[in-house]
């Protein structure tokens, strides 16, 4: 009952990133779902380590920001 209260819900908004830093995402959500249950369904089959799914995601997200002009 002390314990400071934590929202049941916390919702993430970029408006004040995109706004105040020019920010934007380089993947969308369909996108970001779809790699996340790639990299589970990767794991669990053991068709990779966790680490070799982590670093197949690194690649294809830094291949995806160099090519929206974001990472060189």
């Amino acid at each position: 009952p002390e314990a400071p209260h934590e929202a049941g819900l916390l919702r993430l908004a970029i408006d004040r990133a995109v706004a105040r830093l020019g920010w934007r995402p380089v993947w969308d959500f369909p996108r970001t779902v779809e790699r996340t249950a790639r990299w589970y369904q990767a794991v669990s089959e053991e068709r990779l380590t966790a680490r070799a799914a982590c670093e197949a995601d690194l690649d294809a997200f830094c291949a995806d920001a160099s090519g929206l002009g974001l990472f060189a």
